[in-house]
């Protein structure tokens, strides 16, 4: 069962994330490095603004997350990456989708 509590620590981790990969997309647009392309930043804001409105087909847990785009493509040690994997795993969680596993609710 959910609580507010668990509600609200979710949003400000998505909205957090989405933040972050926003700036990340304008610095690119503006022509700075930044940790992904511009296709891999949209695929990521598209995901977590899913996850915000609380859509069900946001996260399958079949199906692998944006945290793979982080994972195997953006710098080590990122910290837009960070809040992206934090955001998502908050969300999973959330969502039970490790349910039967020592990590979940």
């Amino acid at each position: 069962m959910s609580t507010p509590e668990q509600i609200a620590e979710v949003r400000t981790k998505l909205l957090t994330a989405l933040d972050a990969v926003r700036q990340e997309l304008a610095r690119l647009r503006a022509g700075e490095p930044a940790v992904g392309s511009e296709r891999e930043l949209l695929v990521v804001i598209n995901s977590l603004e899913e996850m915000l409105s609380g859509s069900t087909n946001a996260q399958r847990p079949e199906a692998p997350g944006v945290g793979h785009i982080v994972v195997d493509t953006w710098p080590l040690h990122s910290p837009v990456g960070e809040r992206v994997l934090e955001a998502e795993y908050a969300y999973n969680r959330f969502m039970g989708y490790f349910r039967g596993r020592p990590d979940g609710f």
